[in-house]
């Protein structure tokens, strides 16, 4: 994160992370090579503030597996 500007924003449309806690039990969301806390993380996702978001929970063996994304439309019954 710039230190001059203390603010994050999201390079791409996906976002893979690993969630795990620190020594005290606090969340702690690693993104690429950064450690965010959970208001880090919140300012990370506060533009798409409107948007929908998708998560799904894996191991982490498996976090750069491309998922494949299927696209419906909310008011059709599944």
């Amino acid at each position: 994160m710039p230190e001059k500007y203390q603010e994050w924003s999201a390079r791409g449309h996906v976002l893979k992370c690993v969630v795990s806690d620190d020594e005290d039990g606090d969340l702690v969301i690693h993104v690429d090579d950064q450690v965010l806390d959970a208001e880090a993380f919140t300012q990370l996702i506060r533009p798409f503030s409107g948007w929908g978001m998708h998560t799904t929970s894996m191991d982490e063996s498996q976090i750069h597996d491309e998922p494949e994304v299927i696209l419906r439309d909310p008011d059709e019954a599944s």
